[in-house]
């Protein structure tokens, strides 16, 4: 895995990669998410960064997502659901 200051490029990406802060910090998202269920709807900002976060990854970093083998048949999932 090539490793530079702002981004990791994941084998079979072309040029383009996942960002390094999103792949260190993005448990801090999940965390807050978990911690803030007993405070009423203040869950709901983790999740809509979180959605956020995703489409812009999906639009922008389209060929750094898709080659993630589990994440196609998450998509899958979520297109059936939705």
């Amino acid at each position: 895995m090539n490793t530079n200051l702002n981004t990791t490029t994941i084998k079979g990406a072309d040029s383009q990669a996942v960002p390094l802060w999103m792949q260190r910090y993005g448990w801090l998202v999940i965390a807050a998410f978990v911690l803030l269920q007993p405070l009423g709807n203040t869950f709901e900002l983790p999740i809509a960064i979180m959605a956020c976060l995703g489409l812009w990854l999906t639009l922008f970093r389209r060929s750094a997502v898709m080659v993630l083998p589990a994440l196609r048949p998450l998509l899958l999932m979520f297109a059936c659901i939705w």
